[in-house]
């Protein structure tokens, strides 16, 4: 068993390659890469246009791109990464992945005892016994990567009998129940976002403004936005407000890229406002849980909101691959 192991987090935007300390989670040093599996998938396709691949070559493919950034990452350390078991997590066992893998079903353990892993033995070109991880259905949805996550978060927090909202482009709220995640919901909230104010009418009514200071005067159209969105019914004629309020002067263009926002946010949270006594844990890195905190302030939820800090959002992926590796007896 080898003291250390690393980390493959290879979403469909983005790669992440990390070693990490097994007794520990530390990590040692890292490498990322905005190629994500979309773009991989789409450069194998290139790549393989003129014969139809096997699933072997494909395999070695992904791997080549994997060895690639092992080389670089080597080289910021001083020892040889040669026979370090790998654990790859994410967008990389889907239909445009690696290697497709069958989904794990509900309910699903956060010990991590029922993930599908798929392993793959080392070879001489990939001196690396690698665990595939696979992702999660419901009757009608599915993910990959957050279950991951979960399975570390819930390592370190006691987690339970409680809703973990993962914002996004395609945000996750997902129900744990007595140690299981027992169902699970996807909402397109930012990817519907991106789609509206850059590719309909209304991308001449919202002008985009950095969020990584948000003043008052745009916090409150996305506070309105927010209170707009819970109370809809139907969000199809509301989104038509947003050109009317530029229109009517009622608000400014930047203003309106926030109460979008908030809408749309607003309408995503809307049965989580419904059961306000249930325990939240927002789970977020990134720029969207200032937005999230601000919308559960609006509605009222923060008397029952966990915020689990960035530091462990970026770190659950390790630990959750890390509680697999235990579950596998891959890891000591």
């Amino acid at each position: 068993m080898h003291p250390y192991f690393i980390s493959c987090d290879w979403g469909t935007s983005a790669f992440r390659l990390r070693l990490a300390e097994t007794a520990s989670g530390r990590v040692l040093h890292e490498i990322s890469d905005g190629q994500g599996i979309a773009a991989t998938y789409q450069a194998f396709l290139n790549y393989s246009a003129a014969n139809p691949p096997t699933q072997q070559e494909r395999i070695t493919y992904y791997t080549q791109f994997i060895q690639t950034h092992l080389q670089e990452l080597r080289k910021q350390l001083a020892f040889l990464l040669q026979g370090i078991p790998m654990f790859i997590s994410g967008m990389a066992s889907s239909s445009i992945g690696m290697l497709e893998l069958p989904y794990a079903s509900l309910p699903f353990a956060l010990n991590g005892t029922n993930a599908i892993v798929h392993t793959l033995t080392a070879q001489p070109g990939f001196p690396h016994d690698t665990y595939l991880l696979s992702g999660l259905k419901s009757s009608q949805d599915v993910m990959r990567g957050e279950e991951t996550q979960l399975i570390g978060l819930a390592a370190t927090h006691q987690i339970d009998n409680a809703i973990c909202v993962f914002p996004g482009t395609h945000s996750k709220h997902i129900r744990v129940e007595n140690g299981y995640i027992t169902s699970f919901r996807t909402y397109m909230t930012g990817e519907l976002f991106q789609t509206i104010s850059n590719h309909t009418i209304l991308q001449a009514s919202v002008e985009k403004r950095d969020t990584a200071t948000l003043s008052d005067e745009m916090m409150l159209p996305f506070k309105q936005g927010v209170q707009a969105g819970v109370e809809l019914q139907n969000i199809l004629h509301a989104l038509f407000t947003v050109r009317t309020g530029e229109l009517f002067k009622e608000r400014t263009k930047q203003q309106n890229y926030f109460y979008l926002s908030g809408l749309l946010i607003g309408y995503e949270l809307q049965e989580l406002a419904k059961q306000p006594q249930t325990p939240i844990y927002l789970c977020s890195s990134s720029h969207l849980l200032n937005f999230y905190q601000a919308a559960a302030e609006v509605l009222e939820l923060t008397k029952n909101l966990t915020v689990i800090s960035g530091e462990l959002i970026d770190q659950s992926a390790i630990a959750g691959q890390r509680q697999v590796g235990y579950s596998l007896n891959a890891l000591p």
